[in-house]
């Protein structure tokens, strides 16, 4: 196969982004994967915007999407939490789940406000978590992502 770029150089990978071939010129190598440089520069946005990590393996995000899911689901965003503690993509899901769970109860507390304003965006933030989690990205809510992180399990 030849370079997507250079049609006359032989490619060397695949691009794990996009599936262009590339050659040794176009190639960007990051955490052992190789990237073309419009999909290195994506994810490299990406990691700086909080939305990607590179820690959690393909593996681990499938192991842990249901669980991920789950955690946005109110109450049961306790179940990730206790019973995938060795799963990093589905506790920062938990995490962000239990902050966003909290926040609508002691939203529920807050009349007018809470009820009209604060609980309907919590709950569109909730489909935000779980159309991120399906799609397998740790995409960190405002705000709800930099307090779900200082929660230690």
């Amino acid at each position: 196969m030849k370079c997507y770029c250079h049609q006359e150089v032989d490619s060397i990978g695949e691009c794990v982004g996009c599936g262009k071939f590339v050659c040794e010129e176009c190639k960007v190598e990051m955490d052992g994967r190789i990237y073309c440089k419009k999909c290195s520069d994506d994810l490299t946005v990406a990691i700086r915007k909080g939305q990607v990590n590179l820690n959690i393996s393909e593996e681990e995000i499938k192991e842990g999407k249901i669980w991920a899911v789950v955690a946005y689901l109110g109450i049961l965003c306790l179940l990730p939490l206790l019973m995938k503690k060795d799963n990093q993509f589905a506790l920062f899901h938990g995490k962000q789940g239990l902050v966003l769970f909290l926040t609508i109860v002691i939203a529920g507390w807050i009349p007018i406000l809470g009820w009209f304003i604060i609980v309907p965006i919590v709950f569109i933030l909730n489909i935000i978590g779980v159309i991120q989690s399906l799609r397998g990205k740790c995409f960190k809510i405002p705000i709800i992502g930099e307090i779900a992180e200082k929660i230690k399990m």
